[in-house]
């Protein structure tokens, strides 16, 4: 779907600038990770699965995970936060936030769970 995904740029938008610089934005897959880097209004560096040892299609090549070593970043997950064990392994601490549910017309359309992840500890081989 189409809708909502200026909500959530914006969304990650307030929560990066209170994060350290360099944070950045992952997902499981490459679809929220690419609408993200598509619709923000400004530049957010964002990732795929391959920071914790999931395939990361096109961001296999296009990501320098050592030099996020030490980073951190907003883990974006649909409903169930799938890999969550494996990003809490690649990251020193994990804290939910507080989700962001998109409506149309009363409906929910999206529903996006947000945790801040600090001390990314680098590439994961499984």
């Amino acid at each position: 779907t189409w809708t909502g995904w200026d909500k959530l740029t914006d969304r990650l938008g307030e929560e990066l600038e209170i994060m350290p610089p360099g944070s950045f934005v992952f997902s499981r897959g490459y679809e929220i990770a690419s609408e993200v880097a598509y619709y923000s209004k400004r530049r957010i560096d964002t990732h795929a699965g391959n920071l914790f040892g999931e395939r990361g299609l096109q961001y296999t090549y296009w990501s320098d995970l050592d030099a996020l070593k030490g980073k951190d970043g907003l883990f974006i997950s649909g409903k169930p936060a799938k890999r969550l064990e494996k990003v809490q392994r690649a990251f020193e601490h994990v804290q939910e936030l507080e989700p962001l549910e998109i409506q149309s017309k009363g409906k929910r359309i999206r529903y996006f769970r947000i945790f801040r992840c600090s001390g990314y500890s680098g590439p994961m081989l499984e």
